[in-house]
């Protein structure tokens, strides 16, 4: 399955389920984004898909902020959650209606391929319609493809911009992550000039075995590592939780 593919499947479906919830009790609290309530969550997703839509639509080659953009009715939460479904639609559309190729600003590349934002969109949807159903009942697991792609951009992406975060976790340590129901291998090396990133199967200080959606859960500090297998220091993991705030 393509890049394109996977992300309009996953966002189309983890949007629908995160409004679904919302509705059971829009003022439950979301518990790893205090002091959001989920009404709070859904205007917070309105906001991002009305901006990223206005990117891809506009092909913007400059940054544009998400502050120039609203979060729907406040005080209304079931008008806010039909204001944030056309949102989302029109999201969907937009990014189904570009190609992966075509060059888009991104707040992390500057502009480059829109297949970011095909990525980014459905990543982040998917891991706040799990905060969503958290916050209001039992969270249904991550797509285990969208979960490997998910690993690839916090390790790969994020943490290589987050200098100070990676040095409190370690500078002389590693970590391997090894995913159990699709091809995914991460070793990542803690060293006081940064963290190096290889894809092989090799032995790391501490080891991690799991699910895709689940690995992409824990590095994002929504499950802990006892939901996983780890071998050996798990105090790594610990420190990464304490430390490593996306």
């Amino acid at each position: 399955m393509g890049i394109k593919e996977l992300c309009l499947r996953t966002l189309e479906a983890d949007g629908r389920a995160l409004l679904a919830a919302a509705g059971r009790d829009p003022q439950a609290p979301v518990a790893a984004c205090p002091p959001w309530t989920v009404d709070k969550l859904v205007g917070h997703m309105g906001r991002i898909h009305t901006w990223v839509t206005h990117l891809v639509t506009s092909r913007a080659q400059e940054r544009i902020s998400s502050r120039d953009f609203d979060e729907g009715p406040d005080g209304d939460p079931a008008a806010r959650i039909e204001w944030a479904a056309e949102r989302h639609a029109a999201l969907v559309e937009a990014l189904r209606g570009v190609d992966e190729e075509e060059p888009v600003w991104g707040f992390l590349q500057g502009v480059g391929p829109a297949r970011f934002w095909l990525a980014r969109q459905a990543l982040e949807t998917a891991m706040h319609r799990w905060d969503a159903q958290a916050a209001t009942g039992e969270p249904e697991p991550v797509d285990a493809d969208l979960g490997v792609l998910g690993v690839d951009e916090v390790l790969g992406v994020f943490l290589p911009r987050m200098a100070e975060s990676a040095a409190a976790v370690s500078t002389a340590a590693s970590m391997h992550l090894h995913c159990t129901d699709r091809d995914g291998e991460w070793l990542l090396r803690f060293g006081e000039n940064g963290t190096a990133l290889t894809h092989e199967h090799a032995k790391g200080d501490v080891a991690v075995r799991g699910g895709g959606g689940d690995l992409y859960l824990l590095l994002w500090n929504r499950i802990g590592h006892d939901r996983l297998q780890v071998f050996g220091d798990a105090s790594l993991l610990d420190r990464w939780a304490a430390r490593v705030s996306i």
